[in-house]
């Protein structure tokens, strides 16, 4: 009887750790599970940021550009403004000139007017006249260039004039551009600035979950710890007990999972039955666990099996040990030569199973939903028990 009194603590204080220890893995399994998610997200920004800060770029380039061709504008409105300003002054002057001219054609005819009103009678009146005529053909002559030159200057002042305008035209659709690209600038560096803020609070948020993630694990790690010292100490007391008793030393720690290495006896007799037909989905002995990198030692395996399928005795014995987990029923049965078979997450028991009952090899002794824990042990020490059974499908 203290035998199972001790049994049945140590499953306890198993099972609870146990039980902490599935939800740490779970809270750690969503807390990677949203550290890889806010990571994708977080990568999505970082390539936002990029290409926004890639169109900043080529706006200040567009608004280099234009203001160098702005610049290049105004120093050619400059020049042509300076030789619309001499083009202009030789214009006033060939006016001035030209009137002036004129002037003296009118006032030599106004002198002269006697003389082309009457025949000419003398050889004074002859000389004059011809003097007349000379003067007129060279006034005409110089009148016909001033003229000519005038109208070229003219012609250059509208071809300037015409220029000047295009320039205008040309620096008022640059600056209009320019102004267009400032807005769009202004924009794009307001999106830039909320997407950097985004990047800091998701970085943020990040590394809150990155250290909670970080607390998890070294919870795990210690609840493990706990648990591989405590079944020790849990299996040295059972041990004493069994020895002051003088009761056959069944192992007395809860099914499956050890954290620690622990010693294994081997079997040399002959192969029996498996408990049920399955898929073997978790090895005996020692692995490290492929998520939180720690070093694990099983001392059953698992079998995953269809529903409601029927577990047999592996050998005739006597049932030593029934009782409940929180995985389901447990059933201990004691063989000869100091072997035990452990059954566990059983589903429902036959209505024969008790403690003392005794089975038969090939005995139906419960049913699984669909995955047995199953553990033979020789006095203290687990054997792997595919040296035991002879396991297929």
């Amino acid at each position: 009887m203290r035998f199972v009194i001790v049994f049945v603590a140590v499953w306890l204080f198993a099972s609870s750790i146990d039980t902490k220890i599935q939800t740490t893995k779970q809270t750690l399994n969503a807390t990677k599970t949203k550290i890889s998610h806010m990571n994708s997200t977080l990568d999505k920004i970082v390539k936002q940021i990029k290409q926004a800060e890639i169109y900043l770029h080529n706006i200040n380039q567009q608004i280099n550009t234009l203001n160098q061709k702005i610049n290049t504008l105004k120093q050619s409105l400059q020049k042509n403004n300076s030789k619309l300003a001499l083009l202009e002054k030789s214009q006033a002057e060939l006016i001035k000139k030209k009137g002036l001219l004129e002037q003296q054609v009118i006032d030599f005819i106004a002198n002269n007017y006697y003389i082309q009103t009457q025949n000419a009678t003398s050889q004074e009146d002859m000389i004059n006249q011809e003097i007349l005529e000379a003067v007129t053909k060279q006034t005409a002559k110089k009148m016909d260039k001033i003229t000519q030159i005038y109208s070229d200057i003219n012609h250059k002042i509208t071809q300037i004039t015409q220029t000047i305008a295009d320039i205008k035209n040309t620096k008022l659709i640059l600056q209009k551009r320019i102004q267009e690209l400032a807005l769009l600038k202004h924009k794009q560096q307001q999106n830039l600035k909320a997407l950097q803020a985004m990047k800091a609070r998701y970085k943020n948020a990040l590394e809150h979950i990155i250290n909670s993630q970080n607390k998890l694990q070294s919870q795990l790690a210690k609840l493990n710890i706990i648990k591989s010292k405590e079944l020790k100490r849990q299996r040295e007391l059972a041990n004493k007990e069994l020895q002051a008793n003088n009761i056959d030393k069944v192992k007395v720690k809860k099914y499956g999972n050890i954290y620690m290495a622990t010693k294994t006896a081997s079997y040399r007799g002959l192969k029996t039955i498996p408990p049920v037909k399955g898929v073997i989905i978790k090895k005996f002995g020692a692995y490290k666990d492929p998520i939180y990198k720690i070093s694990l030692y099983n001392d059953s395996i698992t079998i995953k099996t269809k529903p409601n399928s029927k577990v047999r005795a592996i050998f005739d014995g006597v049932v030593v040990y029934v009782g409940k987990t929180n995985d389901g029923a447990m059933i201990v049965i004691k063989h000869r030569n100091k072997l035990h078979s452990i059954y566990a997450k059983l589903s429902r028991l036959s209505p024969f199973i008790k403690k003392g009952y005794r089975v038969k090899k090939g005995e139906v002794i419960a049913k699984v939903n669909n995955e047995l824990e199953f553990e033979i042990t020789y006095k203290t020490l687990p054997i792997n028990p595919l040296e035991v059974i002879n396991f297929a499908r």
